[in-house]
């Protein structure tokens, strides 16, 4: 029997978060029940976490599936399951490795062992630290969020500034663990990047040539708005944009942020 709910989880036993930056736009422990467990894809030590997901208390468990994934030539959810199954020590592993190998075997037969391994360093290598709650405390409260902006509370004239809106919308929570790196030196100012970007991410700023004519000039980029998706690399004709492992602060250290006028 398959049960198909989609309504919110209100008292989580485990929570995943399969990408760090997800706790700067959404409170990833709302409702997590006291004993549950937070699991992180992360590289980071158990400190830094807690700190950024105000997680005094509790279990923390931590593994590097997008290491893993990377390693593999695979995908970080087989690892991020294999780290579930350790956590929740109910589930058979076997049973899971079984579906790995029915789901891959027939179309993409070259994929299963990457995916058992995946899934296998994903049981094994997760890190796990309990710090017990004191007397007294509870679990993480429930939080359904609600629309800023509604019918009733809109800007003058209509306008509707949502989460959907580009302006306002933050996408590192929807990365996949990589991201453009830009060599400057390198950028002939071509705008192919931006011919094929889905969104705000190159920032431009007009300057003049070595003639003195009037140009366009890419001076950065602004991880707000990307997702990850890489299509700037592929077509960039200069090699100024490359593929990096993100890692914990490099976005924001890096970012050049629009300034709307």
């Amino acid at each position: 029997m398959e049960i198909h709910d989609h309504s919110p989880i209100e008292e989580p036993d485990v929570i995943g978060v399969f990408h760090e930056a997800l706790h700067k736009t959404v409170n990833v422990l709302s409702g997590l029940k006291q004993g549950g467990t937070v699991l992180v894809n992360s590289t980071r030590d158990f400190e830094e976490i807690r700190r950024d997901l105000k997680y005094p208390y509790g279990t923390l468990a931590v593994v590097d599936a997008m290491g893993i994934a990377i390693d593999e030539h695979t995908k970080v959810n087989t690892s991020m399951l294999g780290a579930l199954f350790r956590i929740c020590d109910f589930l058979d592993p076997d049973s899971m490795r079984k579906v790995i190998q029915h789901t891959f075997q027939k179309k993409y037969p070259h994929l299963v062992e990457p995916n058992l391994r995946t899934f296998d360093r994903g049981y094994h290598e997760v890190r796990f630290q309990t710090i017990p709650y004191p007397e007294g405390a509870q679990g993480m409260r429930f939080e359904r969020p609600q629309p800023l902006l509604g019918y009733q509370t809109q800007a003058p004239g209509g306008v509707i500034r949502a989460q959907g809106n580009s302006l306002l919308k933050d996408l590192s929570g929807s990365r996949q663990g990589f991201v453009p790196e830009l060599e400057m030196d390198s950028c002939i100012h071509c705008a192919s990047c931006d011919s094929v970007c889905p969104d705000l991410c190159f920032v431009w700023e007009s300057g003049e040539d070595k003639k003195g004519r009037s140009q366009m000039f890419l001076s950065g980029i602004d991880y707000q708005y990307c997702k990850g998706c890489l299509k700037c690399v592929e077509i960039c004709p200069t090699g100024a944009l490359s593929v990096r492992r993100e890692e914990p602060g490099y976005a924001d250290s890096h970012r050049v942020a629009h300034v709307f006028q």
